[in-house]
This record gives structure tokens, sequence and C-alpha cells, in this order.
């Protein structure tokens, strides 16, 4: 049923679907205490950039430190908990840097995500409907290379693998942001970097051994500040 329902354009919710958006972490500019959704208060509008976690979760070290970094260049960060969802798992192993498949519903549930998502900015007064950027670590990162999501003004893929390549709107600007060694990918290269026809895309490949620490690249800061 989701893959009729994704062919048609549409997104499947399950239920405790709100809770992901609700419970988000946010960061706004000029602020440096996470806030929630409901506290939000703003006399302007702001771009936003959404925020995917991969599949162990919002990490204090790697992505509230994206967070805290992009609103500090003037946006709304709003990074969704996947993990708030009823009986929602991980999907993964840190400790071997693999995918365990105990919770094959991952994808999916992070496609109704960014789908959910775009459907609540649209809803506050405060969001700048025209300027919505989304930016994936790992898990988030594939999942954002498989949306149909239309409206996005642009994407930063961290650490994804892009499985089944890159399927989201032609012409929306991307950044992909991967070590040249990755410990979950094996041998195998990443597929987030072979490119658009379109032109749309833009790779940096750092330099060493690493995964969850896109963050601590200046290079990576610099670039994700320039897109």
């Amino acid at each position: 049923q989701l893959a009729k329902d994704r062919a048609a354009g549409k997104i499947h919710m399950d239920k405790g679907i709100e809770n992901s958006f609700d419970k988000a972490m946010v960061f706004i500019p000029e602020s440096n205490f996470a806030k929630r959704i409901k506290n939000i208060k703003l006399d302007q509008k702001y771009p936003v950039v959404i925020y995917l976690h991969g599949c162990a979760g919002i990490q204090s070290y790697h992505d509230q430190q994206w967070g805290q970094y992009i609103a500090n260049l003037g946006f709304v960060v709003i990074l969704p908990d996947s993990f708030a969802r009823p009986k929602r798992i991980s999907n993964c192993d840190s400790r071997t840097n693999s995918v365990t498949n105990n919770f094959p519903m991952a994808i999916p549930y992070r496609e109704q995500e960014i789908a959910y998502a775009m459907l609540e900015l649209k809803k506050l007064s405060w969001v700048d409907v025209d300027n919505i950027f989304f930016m994936g670590h790992s898990e988030g990162a594939e999942a954002l290379a498989r949306t149909q999501i239309e409206g996005i003004r642009g994407i930063v893929l961290s650490s994804g693998f892009c499985f089944t390549g890159i399927g989201f709107e032609q012409g929306v600007r991307s950044l992909v942001i991967s070590y040249s060694i990755d410990p979950w990918f094996g041998q195998a290269k990443s597929r987030c970097s072979n490119g658009r026809m379109d032109g749309s895309l833009t790779t940096l490949e750092l330099s060493g051994t690493g995964h969850d620490n896109t963050y601590d690249a200046i290079n990576a800061r610099d670039a994700v500040a320039m897109f």
C-alpha cells in the first residue's frame, strides 16, 4: 500500500506521526537553548531547515550541533524525533556499524515524517514557505534521497549511501557530504555522489574515516553555510 500511495503522490501516515513533530527539538536564531514547536513565538517569517537524525536518534555531539550552527545562520531548525512515535525502535547497531532490520518500516516512517513536517510548516505563521530546506544524516539522508515530496528548496545529505540512488524532485539544489572512508559502507562507495544530469548536486568528500562526525569538519560547516 505504501508503494501504491507513493506512486500516486500520497504518503500514508501511521498512528502517532504527530509525536515526531510535536516533540521535535527546535533551535531558533539568537538563542542557545532548544525549544518545542508549541513554545515558538516569532514576529517575522524565517526560512526553516528540517533536520532528520540518523538511525540512533538525535545525538547531542552531532545532530544538535548542526541544529545550533544552522540556527546561528538565521534559520529556524527543527529536528523531528522519530523515536517519539509509538513502538518505534532502532533499525541499526551503532557498535557494529550495521543495519539490523529490527524495524523494517524505518525508511517509510521517515518518509512520513518528511511529509508531515511539510504539512505542519504550512500552518505556522512564522514559516517562510518558499524557503523550506531539509538536511538528513545517515538514515535521515537515505529517506531524503528517496522522497517524492515537492516544494523543498534545497537538500543536504550527510553520510548517506543512497541505496536506490537519488529520487527527489529534479532541479532541487542539493549538497552531499561524505567521508572518503565510511565504516558503515565497507568497501562500497556512496551512491549519493553520483551527481544529476541537471547539475543541481554538489559533493564534498571529507578526507579520512568518519560517519557520525561531519559536524567536526570545518569545511563541511563552511559548505553548509555557503549552501
